[in-house]
């Protein structure tokens, strides 16, 4: 679960946060979650954005939240409290995962076509038992 928000949290928050491994708090500035609904609101309107510099905005953000790292911290902690395995490169790639969806956020795409995109990227393997369009 991803928290975002741009007011440090009442003490009895993060209190009632801590209970809950899987929760990742992000302190953001104001200007970059407005930057993050627009750009949600004009996919969600169909209104077609530069796609370099909706990249540039999304490694822009990505790297003020210190994403990477709050990633790997999360996931550490959650294989802390026995809710995930880790092995070599997990971190690294689930960051990748991650950055792959919300690349991808309001893009309609069918399994089939996620299923490609992501064997494209190189450092992301997909594996399943079965890949079909249902």
């Amino acid at each position: 679960m991803l928290i975002v928000t741009d007011r440090e949290p009442q003490p009895e928050a993060l209190e009632d946060l801590s209970f809950l491994p899987q929760a990742v708090l992000v302190l953001a500035e104001h200007r970059d979650l407005v930057k993050l609904l627009v750009i949600s609101q004009a996919k969600r309107k169909g209104v077609e954005i530069d796609s370099s510099l909706l990249l540039r905005a999304y490694e822009n953000i990505l790297e003020k939240f210190n994403f990477n790292s709050r990633i790997g911290e999360w996931i550490k902690k959650m294989a802390e409290n026995g809710y995930l395995l880790s092995y070599e490169g997990f971190i690294e790639r689930t960051a990748l995962a991650c950055q792959f969806f919300i690349n991808t956020i309001g893009t309609p795409l069918t399994l089939q076509e996620t299923w490609e995109k992501l064997e494209a990227k190189e450092s992301i393997t997909v594996r399943s038992k079965e890949r079909n369009n249902t």
